[in-house]
């Protein structure tokens, strides 16, 4: 586990995690044990499973209390992020979904974006996604990319930026009202899920 900025912890998953169904039981214990010490010591646990809807990703998305599904103006973009809505609904997870919008022009493509893909899980899935906000294309966030710094971080007063700390107090907010101490720990239900082959 690495130092990252503002206290924050950053584990690197390496080549992703469809591999926990590879493990042997010594080191997937192990891990679920490091998952334990994780969530004692932390406010949240962010996971970025990347792109894809492989049966490992599904399973472990099911884990989570909320997703935050990242979509483009591309339309396979759109689809991917229909298709892996679809596959949560139809797995039965019970959280929010939220969207992002990001590479957007400005504010009104961010909403035209949400809207064609909120009208069309609404209409096929009978479910509701939550508009949680956009980013634009911008030379800060390309450059960002090139030299390995977050443009949170570097620059900490770019539009962009005030977007994701908006998005950050936003969702802490909503947590601050639903906390709940009797909920199952994550470690547990990484557990149940991959104990059961789902894996």
């Amino acid at each position: 586990m690495g130092n990252g900025p503002e206290g924050v912890k950053i584990v690197s998953g390496g080549s992703g995690i469809k591999e926990l169904k590879l493990l042997d039981d010594e080191n997937f214990n192990k891990l679920i044990g490091e998952i334990e010490k994780l969530q004692k010591s932390t406010d949240f646990i962010i996971i970025d499973t990347g792109a894809g809807i492989s049966d490992s990703v599904i399973n472990f998305i099911m884990t989570a209390d909320e997703v935050i599904v990242i979509c483009t103006p591309d339309p396979t973009s759109l689809m991917d992020s229909y298709t892996l809505i679809k596959s949560l609904v139809n797995a039965g997870f019970p959280g929010k979904i939220n969207i992002v919008c990001n590479f957007v022009r400005d504010r009104n493509e961010g909403r035209e974006i949400f809207n064609k893909l909120s009208y069309t899980v609404e209409n096929f899935l009978r479910v509701q996604i939550r508009y949680f906000g956009y980013i634009e294309r911008n030379r800060v966030i390309r450059n960002a990319v090139i030299n390995q710094v977050p443009f949170i971080i570097s620059h900490p007063r770019d539009p962009d930026s005030k977007r994701i700390n908006i998005m950050a107090m936003n969702y802490l907010d909503d947590k601050n009202q639903a906390f709940d101490d009797g909920k199952v720990s994550f470690a547990k239900r990484i557990v149940d899920i991959f104990a059961k082959g789902g894996g």
